[in-house]
């Protein structure tokens, strides 16, 4: 595998982890508190 698509996978591959951290942090909250108003209280 050439160095630069290494590089540009490895970029994709970062990318990909930090949208999917930023949707975790901002969905999983507001699932909860959707699925279990007793908890929110």
């Amino acid at each position: 595998m050439p160095l630069a698509q290494f590089m540009r996978l490895r970029t994709n591959l970062t990318l990909l982890l930090l949208v999917t951290g930023f949707l975790c942090m901002e969905v999983k909250p507001r699932f909860f508190l959707k699925l279990s108003p007793s908890l929110s209280y």
